[in-house]
């Protein structure tokens, strides 16, 4: 079975944060605290002004909100994507977004990036799927990444994981 396709960026960006959700502080949790942060800034920005009218100077409040757009732009999970896709270099990016082809054989599977050629074991390989990708990782921060998007019908995608899942046993 073969596997042809563009990889992008943006599927590098999926395994980081991905690979990330796997640890303790996983995207939910990190959305959940970016709300909180802001609803605990806004709340003391209410607070000043309901308790202590006199401390509610232009400077404070400006500070305040200032602070809110920063975390709101820094801590959402749009600003997470951006900061992951900033930090790679240009030739991290031609690196990452060449053709990939992947031959899924009955040993293992043949890899093919640009001039670069691999094979990796069965044996080394752990499956995991989200909506959009599955993920063969074969470290702890390394992955073959399978986006969905190139399985023209449902039935070829089943197949693959079918596939794969048989030969993990």
């Amino acid at each position: 079975m073969t596997l042809q396709f563009e990889q992008t960026i943006d599927d590098v960006v999926a395994l980081r944060e991905f690979a990330a959700g796997q640890g303790k502080f996983n995207i939910k949790i990190r959305s959940r605290v970016f709300l909180v942060m802001v609803i605990a800034a806004a709340i003391s920005i209410g607070i000043i002004i309901i308790l202590n009218p006199s401390k509610a100077e232009p400077e404070n409040l400006i500070l305040a909100v200032a602070m809110i757009v920063f975390m709101s732009i820094f801590y959402s999970p749009k600003g997470y994507r951006y900061r992951i896709k900033s930090s790679f270099s240009k030739s991290d990016i031609e690196k990452h977004t060449r053709e990939r082809t992947f031959v899924l054989g009955e040993y293992g599977i043949d890899v093919k990036a640009g001039s670069d050629k691999s094979f990796v074991d069965w044996e080394q390989i752990e499956l995991k799927e989200t909506k959009s990708y599955f993920f063969l990782f074969n470290s702890k921060k390394s992955a073959l990444i399978i986006p969905k998007r190139i399985f023209l019908l449902p039935q070829d995608e089943q197949d693959v994981k079918s596939f794969i899942e048989r030969k993990l046993g």
